[in-house]
């Protein structure tokens, strides 16, 4: 395995998600909370828009990582679709989301060496 280099770190921390966030963020939930209903999953404080949404960006990890990094996503996505909701701006959901892809760098790279993006 070789050392990831400055560009692909900074390619998985910080353009990754600020892609990610304005597509299925600023995009797709803004859109979807317009035409979802608005009370459904409510009980658990989270919009229908952020549900369908957190499935979306999950399936779309695993179509190009692989069934646990979904799994491992999901839940990230649940979190980063709460906090735009709440706070009405994608600083927030972004910040977190780069620190998140960030810890997961520093994990994997301490428990399994150098990790390949």
């Amino acid at each position: 395995m070789t050392e990831l280099s400055a560009l692909h770190i900074g390619i998985f921390v910080i353009l990754m998600p600020v892609v990610e966030e304005l597509l299925f963020r600023g995009i797709l939930q803004e859109q979807l909370y317009r035409i979802l209903p608005k009370d459904k999953g409510r009980q658990l404080n989270i919009s229908f828009a952020n549900l369908v949404t957190s499935v979306i960006f999950s399936l779309t990890h695993w179509l190009f990582r692989d069934s646990v990094t979904a799994l491992l996503v999901f839940p990230a996505s649940l979190l980063f679709g709460w906090l735009y909701e709440r706070h009405h701006t994608l600083t927030l959901p972004l910040a977190v989301h780069i620190l998140a892809n960030f810890l997961f760098l520093w994990a994997t790279s301490i428990f399994y060496g150098v990790p390949t993006l």
